[in-house]
């Protein structure tokens, strides 16, 4: 049951008179007065409505002056009781369209209204002391503010007068209607989403009831969908009947805030650190997934975990709503790291070394410097030519594509020693067999020990600058080389080239012979003949006759005919005579004789 007192309440009474006695009837519809000091209960039919009257009737109004013949309680020093039930199951409505009532102190005028069907329920209105009162205080002044509401039960009015007045009085309705209960108002609540905000709707409108809403702005579509409410206020709803009333309770939220999607700050890898990536408008409090699973975002947004170049999309909750990005993080550019031998590591100038790049760095371009000034650009294997004699350090630095630079420098790996330069002279240069000796003068630079091969098979020798006497009697050309050695064992050679030839012929051919007989010069020969393998003699007279010829080296003639025949007279003889040396070269002499017996 429920019972409801507005704030200014007003009566309403149903009074069935029975002078003397209780009596129940079943009021219809029509005015209803009571019998003064009489004690009734009135039922209503379901869904009636009747005017409840004092005992004067319609009137009572006190706002008149007082003057107001009808509606005059009539009775004086008793008790009115009435009790007024509503159909069974439904609300009784009591609304006051007159009340004229004093404020009075008990033993006066007064009129107490109780809950339920006797004087021992729930007061509702009592004005015999002052509280529950009459709105109005002590004044007689028109009120038509009160309303009564109960369900399933009835309102006893007890009225009583000390004298007949003309002052007092009242007109209340009082209906008899359905009962709202509960499921009166179904209020169908829909939830909020990413993309729409959240919504209400009354089921069951029924567009004769007043709805009221508090606190007020709402109001009611056409299909029962509720209008201008503010998103998170807490409303409630309220069916009025008469004075009872339903209330629900609803509140409208807005639709979901979708976050962000997560704005990655990337930071590009570099030669010296990893790449990274943070959520810039990371939310806290929200949940972030990874696709595929393994990294996870801290509370500054600094995303750790991921593995280097894989994709991955983020989802970011908030509770209600989602949103993706995609990012991804790379990894630390490589370095190279050069790695690198040579060939020949040590030598003599001018030395060739062949490096090979062995780091096996792709798309890399690469420097050498040989550290003797010299460089390339060339990758995997390079020749380099020293030419000078040192000792040095080879550098190969690469840089990659990202511009990552890398280089690794060997230490005094390469020695190259000065090439020594062989070089002597002879003296003499030639010289015949019969005089072999020969001096040598060692002019070499950057030699520290030497070997002389003089080329006629005789043992070598280490002196810086030997005499050396080359086989007699044997004409020759003899190759002599010189090893002039430097340090790491750099050679260079000089040779030279030693005559021993055969000696000069040498001769003499006399202008005068007497072949007389005394054994003095008695022969034309020729004198002092050395070095003359071959010889051809012709000796011809004045008349160009020939007088004598001869093949011998050592060949006389004696003055007769081919110095067998008759005797040549004295006078001027030509001869021509054609020598050979030792080396086969032919020399032709002119020249005359005289011959001269002296007889």
């Amino acid at each position: 049951m429920k019972s409801t007192l507005s704030a200014f309440s007003s009566l309403i009474i149903i009074i069935g008179l029975l002078f003397g006695t209780n009596s129940i009837a079943n009021a219809q519809q029509g005015d209803i007065i009571v019998t003064a000091c009489a004690t009734a209960t009135y039922t209503l039919s379901s869904g009636t409505s009747i005017h409840f009257y004092d005992d004067g009737g319609p009137g009572g109004d006190c706002a008149n002056g007082g003057s107001v013949a009808n509606g005059n309680y009539a009775n004086s020093g008793c008790e009115t009781i009435t009790t007024i039930c509503p159909a069974p199951g439904e609300t009784l409505n009591v609304d006051f369209i007159v009340l004229s009532m004093f404020a009075t102190p008990s033993g006066f005028d007064w009129m107490v209204i109780y809950e339920g069907p006797t004087t021992t329920g729930n007061i509702l209105f009592d004005n015999r002391s002052g509280g529950p009162d009459n709105p109005n205080a002590t004044s007689c002044t028109y009120d038509n503010s009160a309303q009564f509401c109960i369900t399933d039960n009835c309102f006893t009015f007890r009225f009583y007068a000390s004298s007949v007045v003309n002052k007092e009085g009242w007109d209340a309705l009082v209906s008899s209607t359905p009962t709202l209960g509960p499921g009166s108002i179904d209020i169908d609540v829909t939830d909020p989403t990413c993309t729409t905000d959240g919504s209400a709707e009354l089921l069951n409108y029924d567009n004769t009831l007043t709805y009221v809403f508090t606190p007020a702005g709402p109001t009611i579509g056409p299909l029962g969908e509720i209008i201008g409410a503010n998103f998170g206020q807490n409303y409630s709803i309220e069916i009025l009947n008469g004075a009872c009333g339903v209330e629900a309770s609803f509140q409208i939220k807005a639709q979901f805030i979708t976050p962000d999607a997560p704005d990655f700050v990337i930071t590009a890898p570099t030669c010296l650190a990893d790449g990274s990536a943070e959520i810039n408008n990371y939310l806290v409090g929200a949940t972030y997934t990874f696709t595929p699973a393994g990294p996870s975002v801290g509370g500054a947004g600094v995303v750790t975990g991921a593995t280097f170049g894989q994709n991955y999309s983020v989802e970011v909750d908030n509770g209600n709503c989602t949103a993706t990005a995609t990012f991804q993080v790379e990894e630390q550019f490589d370095t190279p790291i050069p790695d690198f031998f040579g060939d020949l590591l040590e030598g003599c100038s001018p030395h060739t070394v062949t490096f090979i790049d062995t780091s096996g760095f792709a798309n890399a371009t690469c420097t050498w410097d040989f550290g003797d000034g010299n460089t390339s650009n060339l990758c995997d294997t390079v020749s380099h030519i020293f030419t000078g004699g040192g000792i040095y350090d080879v550098t190969l630095t690469m840089e990659s594509e990202f511009g990552c630079i890398g280089d690794t420098t060997l230490i005094n790996y390469i020695e190259v020693a000065d090439d020594p330069i062989a070089d002597f002279t002879a003296d003499p240069m030639m010289s015949d067999y019969t005089d072999t000796e020969v001096n040598f003068t060692n002019e070499s630079t950057n030699a520290t020990s030497y070997i002389w091969d003089f080329g006629d098979l005789s043992p070598q020798v280490n002196d810086v600058d030997p005499v050396h006497e080359f086989p007699n009697g044997v004409a020759n050309n003899y190759t002599v080389t010189l090893y002039a050695m430097g340090d790491l064992g750099c050679v260079d050679t000089a040779t030279l080239v030693i005559i021993i030839k055969n000696p000069d012929l040498d001769f003499s051919i006399p202008n005068v012979f007497t072949p007389n007989g005394d054994n003095e010069n008695d022969f034309f020969q020729m004198v002092n003949v050395e070095n003359i393998p071959e010889l051809e003699i012709v000796i011809l007279n004045r008349w160009g006759n020939l007088v004598f010829e001869s093949g011998e080296v050592n060949f006389k003639w004696n003055g007769l005919i081919q110095n067998n025949g008759a005797e040549c007279s004295d006078g001027t003889y030509f001869y021509k005579v054609i020598l050979k040396d030792l080396n086969g070269k032919e020399i032709t002499e002119h020249g005359f004789v005289q011959l001269s017996r002296g007889k």
